[in-house]
């Protein structure tokens, strides 16, 4: 399965740490796995996990399930994009 995890900013807090603990399990068991958030890879993030910088990429690829973390994570043009 192709799944994204959107952030709005990758700081250091408790939701974001469940975030990359998900990615990090997902990935290890075989799932195609994107965190998209606004800033760049934070140096604690999973190593194994694919991060895009919104910013820059702000069409991630195609997925079959897109997971806004927090009620400001509801880009409309980004989550549209995802599930093409």
């Amino acid at each position: 399965m192709r799944l994204t995890y959107v952030l709005s900013f990758p700081e250091w807090n408790g939701g974001n740490k469940v975030v990359a603990l998900h990615a990090a399990l997902l990935t290890r068991g075989g799932h195609e796995v994107t965190v998209l958030g606004e800033g760049e890879r934070p140096p604690w993030f999973p190593p194994e996990v694919r991060y895009l910088d919104s910013r820059s990429s702000p069409n991630p690829p195609s997925q079959d399930l897109v997971v806004a973390t927090y009620w400001t994570t509801n880009y409309d043009k980004m989550l549209e994009t995802a599930l093409e």
